[in-house]
C-alpha cells in the first residue's frame, strides 16, 4: 500500500491518491482501494459485483468469429465499452435508473481510483427511465362528498377517502 499526497474522500484531487498493490488481482485491488477510502462492506460487495459484470460483458462483446470469448483488462476497454454496458443495462436488462447509476459509480471508481485512468466524457448512453409519479387524486364521488362533509363539521378520515374507526 503506497500512498500519494493525502486528500479527504469528499475533496479528491483529479489524480489518484492511493495506488493499490499491483501484485494483487484486479478485484482485490478494488477491494483494497475501497477499504482505503472507508467505503462500507456492502458498498464494496456491490461495486465488485458490478465490476465483475462489466468484465463479463466486455468478454462477451469481444467474441471472435469462431465464438471464442477472451477476457480483456479494463485498461484495454474504454468509453465505448462503458457506454455499451450502461446502455445494455437500460435497454436489454430494463434496470431501474438508480441501479444504472450504481453501476456507473462502480465503473467510475474502478477507472479513477484503481486504474488511475481518465475516462473523458462518456455521457452519451441510454439512460434508464425513472417511473412517472402519478399524483394521488380523489374520485368524483369523494370530490362531491367533500364540501358536504366539511359543512357538517365532519373532519373524519372518511371525508378524505379513509375509513372511520369505531
Amino acid at each position: 500500500m503506497s500512498r500519494r499526497p493525502s486528500a479527504s474522500r469528499g475533496n479528491r484531487p483529479s489524480t489518484a491518491v492511493f495506488v493499490p498493490n499491483p501484485k494483487l488481482k484486479l478485484l482485490d485491488q478494488c477491494r483494497e482501494a475501497l477499504r482505503f477510502w472507508h467505503y462500507s462492506y456492502r458498498t464494496e460487495q456491490t461495486y465488485v459485483d458490478w465490476i465483475e459484470r462489466f468484465l463479463r460483458f466486455c468478454r462477451d462483446q469481444s467474441a471472435g468469429s469462431e465464438g471464442q470469448r477472451a477476457w480483456r483488462h479494463p485498461r484495454e476497454c474504454g468509453e465505448t465499452e462503458i457506454q455499451a454496458f450502461l446502455s445494455h443495462l437500460a435497454n436489454d436488462r430494463n434496470v431501474a435508473a438508480s441501479t444504472q447509476n450504481q453501476a456507473l459509480n462502480a465503473l467510475v471508481f474502478l477507472y479513477r481510483e484503481v486504474l488511475a485512468k481518465d475516462l473523458g466524457d462518456f455521457g452519451d448512453f441510454a439512460r434508464a427511465k425513472r417511473p412517472v409519479r402519478l399524483p394521488a387524486v380523489l374520485t368524483r364521488e369523494e370530490c362531491v362528498r367533500l364540501p358536504t362533509d366539511a359543512r357538517r363539521g365532519n373532519q373524519s378520515p372518511r371525508a378524505f377517502g379513509g375509513t372511520e374507526r369505531p
